[in-house]
Parts: C-alpha cells; sequence; structure tokens
C-alpha cells in the first residue's frame, strides 16, 4: 500500500471497515454512506444495509486493511467527487472465503467472476481473485481513468460467479506543476457515521437476509447429471423447500469463451428464469474444470425444474453435474 512516487491521493477509502492509519502512515477512510450504497439501502427497516454487504475476518493474514470488505453485485457502488482530469485508481482485493484449509489440488477457479467498472466503462473483466492470489492474500489492480464529470464512480455491473468482492480503494492524481493548487481536499471534512460503526457490528447477529444475495453456501446441495441433445443441454432437478436457489456449473471449455442461454422452467413451462451466461475459457488439461453460477433470481416453490443451455459451440464442452443449493 506503499503510494506511488509522483501521485496526491485524493481518497483513500477502507471497504467495509473503519478508519485506519497503515504503516505508512496513510488515512483510510471510514467506509459510509458518503461513499458507497448497496442493495441493503433498500431495505432499512428489515436489514441493516451495512451489515448485508460486509465480510470481515480477523483472522487473515494480512493487514488490517484486507480483513474487511464490501461484497455485492450491481447494486454495490462506490462514489467519490472529482474534478474532470486524469486519474489512478488503485483497486486492492482479498479472497476471504475460497479456499480455507485447501490443500494443493483444490481449484476455486471460476467460483467468483466480476466485472469493474469506472464511470460506466469495464476495466477490468472476469475478476477471479481467488485464480490471482489465493486465499487470504492481497491483490492490487490499478487503472488510469479520464474523467470528464464531477465524480468517479466504482461499480460491478456484471458478476458471471459469486459476488463482487472489494477490500479498499485509492484515487490519487500525478502532480504536475500548477495543476493540484485548486484541487479542494474533497476528504477533509466527511467526519464518520460513528467512529467504531464497523467494529460495533461484529457483536451484532443478522437474522435475515435473502439467500441469492448472501454469500455463496454449500450444505444441503443436490446434484444431477445433464443430458446433451440437439444443441440443447438439459438439467431436470427437485427440490423440497420453497426458497432462492443457486445453481453452480462446473464445466471443461478449452477453445475459447462462450455465452450461453440459460432457462429455469418448472414441470407447467412457467418461465423462472432466462439469463444468459458467460463461460470463460478453460485449461486444455482434460482435468482441468472452472465454476460458474446463477440464482433462480426469485423464490421458486417445491417441486420439479428443468434447466436449459443453447448456444453455439455447446457440443465442444464437457459439464459435470449441476450443484442445486
Amino acid at each position: 500500500m506503499k503510494p506511488e512516487n509522483g501521485y496526491t491521493y485524493l481518497y483513500n477509502l477502507n471497504c467495509g471497515g473503519d478508519e485506519y492509519t497503515d504503516t505508512f502512515g496513510n488515512i483510510w477512510l471510514q467506509d459510509n454512506t458518503n461513499w458507497s450504497t448497496s442493495w441493503g439501502d433498500k431495505f432499512p427497516d428489515e436489514v441493516s444495509p451495512y451489515q448485508t454487504s460486509q465480510t470481515s475476518n480477523n483472522y487473515l493474514l494480512a493487514s488490517p486493511l484486507f480483513r474487511t470488505s464490501r461484497f455485492g453485485r450491481h447494486a454495490l457502488s462506490f462514489s467519490f467527487p472529482a474534478k474532470p482530469g486524469d486519474y489512478r485508481v488503485e483497486l486492492y482485493f482479498i479472497e476471504p472465503w475460497y479456499g480455507i484449509g485447501e490443500s494443493e489440488t483444490t481449484d476455486y477457479e471460476g467460483l467468483r467472476l466480476f466485472d469493474v467498472a469506472v464511470n460506466d466503462s469495464v476495466y477490468i473483466k472476469n475478476l477471479d481473485v481467488w485464480a490471482q492470489a489465493r486465499y487470504g492474500k492481497p491483490y492490487k489492480r490499478v487503472v488510469n481513468v479520464h474523467n470528464s464529470g464531477d465524480k468517479l464512480k466504482i461499480d460491478f455491473p456484471k458478476v458471471n460467479a459469486g459476488q463482487a468482492i472489494i477490500s479498499a480503494i485509492a484515487i490519487a492524481t500525478e502532480n504536475k506543476s500548477g495543476e493540484l493548487d485548486d484541487m479542494p481536499d474533497y476528504s477533509k471534512n466527511v467526519a464518520s457515521e460513528n467512529k467504531d460503526m464497523w467494529k460495533s457490528f461484529d457483536t451484532d447477529i443478522l437474522t435475515h437476509t435473502p439467500d441469492s444475495l448472501l454469500p455463496p453456501r454449500s450444505d444441503n446441495s443436490i446434484t444431477v447429471d445433464g443430458t446433451l441433445s440437439k444443441g440443447v443441454m438439459t438439467w431436470k432437478y427437485n427440490v423440497g423447500v420453497a426458497k432462492v436457489y443457486a445453481l453452480r456449473f462446473r464445466y471443461y471449455n478449452p477453445e475459447k469463451e462462450r455465452v450461453f442461454h440459460v432457462t429455469i422452467t418448472d414441470a407447467n413451462g412457467v418461465v423462472y428464469k432466462e439469463d444468459d451466461i458467460t463461460f470463460v475459457k478453460t485449461p486444455e488439461k482434460i482435468t482441468k474444470r472452472r465454476n460458474t453460477s446463477i440464482t433462480t433470481g426469485t423464490q421458486t416453490n417445491a417441486g420439479n425444474y428443468v434447466v436449459t443451455l443453447t448456444g453455439e459451440g455447446i457440443d465442444k464442452m464437457l459439464f459435470d453435474q449441476l450443484t442445486i443449493e
């Protein structure tokens, strides 16, 4: 987290955490509604807008800055006032869930895939934090952005698997003679909502959060085999409890990235979900697999369901059992 020489840092944000001073003396601001929004903001009476999108793990062997993160999908967003100009945006990530107690043969690649956009332009596509750094190890990406408006917005417009996740954000501008003389200190007078807000959340218990928006869970899952016929891959499954379900595809795709159309229907042909899923390229070794996931989107009743995948090149791929949980 050492500052880059030749730059003035306008913002350092501790995503999902309180104000923190690192070993270089940099002050990382508390993450609060001055900077971020999430899906939980829409349900203030039912759930905490903070707790529903934050994860904390004090056992991670990394800087305290990486022991908290914000997670979510398209509704998670960060916004920073900024004059028109060129900016260096530093994005810090860590994988806090996948890989605890993993062995050398454990493969979590593809369980978390998400895009990162700045001002509605995608700068990082299909980021897989585990594939880049494995469990519990910090990972940094830097993007250079030209801002034409009055703010820099960072969000995650497409999540192909799991949840988007981020630990910290830093924004800087290059030191050029005279250009910083009238640059306002945007963060100077922004107060914390509560000095130890995030720390106090660690003692609270979140009693109800929609399953489709929580971190992935693997208990009580079922698996079913699929069949390929006339360019359509089909899985049939039965569930006994009404809820939102996650569907996890494990696949082999050695040629190129492919986009398939997925449909989930019930026994009466009622369509519960239609969407497009990206299946990234896998290593050529036949034993290698990747994963991608979707949810049913809305609660499905107990009963029988059919999942179909269609698209060009589906016959050139291999699919393991579909996992429903």
